[in-house]
């Protein structure tokens, strides 16, 4: 699993202009399996995601991110391994 912590890094006018693609982007990637879940923060600074994939994939992933396309974001990656969930989670571990 990896945590993808988004950082904005132009004005928040220009990230509410990428949003729509932007949703369009995280949906799809939820839908393939790749995200767990994704959303903003609450101070409007950035998001916050969990990918099911390794760390490279994520990598790959992001790349086609709006917010990385238009360089409107800094992205950092952090890879873990689950040691413990909740059982309603146990369809999303790798085994």
């Amino acid at each position: 699993m990896v945590l993808i912590i988004v950082n904005y890094t132009k004005p928040l006018e220009e990230i509410k202009k990428l949003l729509p693609e932007h949703i369009k982007f995280t949906k799809n990637a939820c839908k393939e399996g790749k995200f767990i879940f994704n959303g903003p923060r609450k101070t409007h600074t950035g998001g916050i995601c969990i990918a099911n994939t390794s760390l490279e994939e994520a990598q790959e992933i992001i790349k086609g991110s709006p917010f990385y396309l238009n360089q409107a974001a800094e992205h950092e990656f952090i890879e873990f391994d689950m040691l413990s969930w909740d059982d309603r989670f146990s369809c999303f571990i790798n085994k």
